[in-house]
């Protein structure tokens, strides 16, 4: 599901920033390390997708910092 979203929502940053904030918010509750990994996978993958695609570097900032909050003990 987490794929879907972010290829089709890469151009905005709205969609990006709210994944972020699902991730995150699945992050604070999944314990298994396996699931977790897949889940920072899923961050890593959604910011790549924005820096490559939001052409509004005020939009990237916001995402890098929204990035920078999901630290990896999240």
């Amino acid at each position: 599901m987490f794929h879907s979203i972010r290829q089709n929502g890469a151009g905005s940053a709205a969609v990006l920033l709210h994944l972020f904030e699902i991730l995150g918010a699945v992050l604070t509750t999944e314990q298994a390390p396996e699931r977790r990994a897949g889940l920072r996978r899923h961050v890593d993958l959604a910011l790549a997708a924005g820096r490559q695609n939001l052409g509004e570097r005020a939009a990237v900032d916001d995402l890098e910092a929204r990035f920078a909050d999901l630290s990896p003990s999240s």
